[in-house]
């Protein structure tokens, strides 16, 4: 057994208090505890809370059930804390792939925009002996400068066809390459204490059209053109959170802003972030929750 005698009261409590959430993020019946609760729910609040933590929807409810656990299994990690690196980090950088038109975004945990950019990777030629030399270039020289330790990265996941498209076009592949680059870079230049993670727009886009009412409103005319649409909404969105200072963004980042021509891509990549934040967030107090109430 061990012996605590040598230290005073206020170590003790301390200590106990980092045991206990050690305990908890180490112990299989959290899990468990989760899987018991959410099991209890009916399907349309399990859609929700599969919405909440960013896993798709569709299929039978065990299947979504499944997917919301292994979502929970991915974040507590037997390594990991409560307070630890992917539950919340600190910050997240979040990228909206293409090669003329990339955007991240630099976002704390308190909705501070650290950087916010949209960057040609100046890619004359295509091939991957010459396109990487951009891709890397870019994220070892504007990315990954100044990042702290609990930091994490989130990528838009492509897809190779659009609208159910039996053709892959030249312009997809060439986005594709480019994610795959940058995930190569990232993953050498990077160690395993930054989360990464891809992220499906459509999570991102159900997120805020459940949280954000305003974001789902389509007019007949805008119903026409889904991906129109929603570009016009992301870049409403985040136009909104700037004039009601739901954001944290500097008066220079904000001119930025006002005056770049494609605001779809810098949008995209910043509500992607924060939604990154919310889901992380989200599943903490859920844990917590579950936790104290077992």
């Amino acid at each position: 057994m061990l012996n605590f005698s040598y230290l005073r009261r206020p170590q003790i409590y301390k200590l106990a208090a980092v045991l206990e959430t050690k305990r908890l993020v180490h112990q299989d019946t959290v899990i468990q505890s989760l899987r018991d609760r959410l099991s209890l729910q009916k399907a349309s609040e399990l859609k929700v809370e599969a919405i909440s933590t960013g896993v798709q929807t569709s299929g039978t409810k065990t299947e979504v059930l499944d997917r919301i656990i292994s979502q929970y299994n991915d974040v507590i990690s037997p390594n990991v804390t409560t307070t630890g690196l992917k539950m919340v980090p600190e910050s997240v950088i979040s990228i909206d792939v293409g090669y003329r038109n990339l955007a991240f975004a630099h976002v704390t945990k308190e909705n501070q925009v650290l950087r916010w950019q949209r960057v040609d990777l100046d890619i004359d030629n295509h091939h991957p002996s010459h396109s990487a030399i951009s891709v890397t270039r870019f994220v070892r020289q504007q990315l990954l400068i100044s990042i702290e330790k609990e930091c994490a990265i989130v990528i838009e996941r492509q897809r190779f066809r659009s609208m159910g498209g039996h053709s892959v076009l030249e312009h997809t592949l060439r986005v594709n390459m480019v994610e795959a680059m940058l995930w190569s870079a990232i993953q050498c230049m990077t160690g395993p204490d930054i989360a990464k993670e891809a992220i499906n727009a459509i999570a991102v886009e159900k997120y805020w059209s459940m949280t954000e009412p305003d974001f789902s409103t389509l007019s007949s005319a805008e119903s026409k053109t889904p991906n129109r649409s929603k570009k016009k909404r992301s870049q409403d969105l985040v136009t909104h959170w700037l004039d009601t200072n739901v954001l944290d963004c500097s008066p220079s980042l904000r001119t930025m802003f006002s005056a770049e021509k494609k605001k779809d891509d810098l949008s995209d990549s910043l509500i992607q972030g924060v939604a990154w934040l919310n889901w992380r967030k989200h599943m903490k107090k859920c844990i917590l929750d579950t936790h104290l109430n077992d």
